[in-house]
């Protein structure tokens, strides 16, 4: 989920590179919590690459607390 929002906030197919944190503090379930939101603080680092800091919460909890490197995924094309 978090790595189609970023795709989604930057515009191109992501690659997940390093994952300096990543805390699963909660758990969702769709019957309790239909809506979730999503604080993303998106910071280029040059070309191609990004870090990202993010949580996941609702109003009562916070669900998952993110800290990582995004890259640009490269599409292989076959030959043929």
């Amino acid at each position: 989920m978090l790595k189609e929002c970023m795709e989604e906030a930057v515009g191109v197919k992501l690659a997940i590179d390093t994952i300096k944190q990543c805390r699963m503090t909660a758990v969702a379930s769709p019957e309790f919590c239909s809506e979730l939101d999503i604080r993303m603080h998106i910071q280029c680092l040059g070309e191609s690459r990004w870090a990202v800091q993010a949580r996941l919460y609702d109003t009562e909890r916070t669900y998952m607390e993110y800290k990582g490197e995004m890259k640009r995924k490269d599409e292989k094309v076959s030959e043929s």
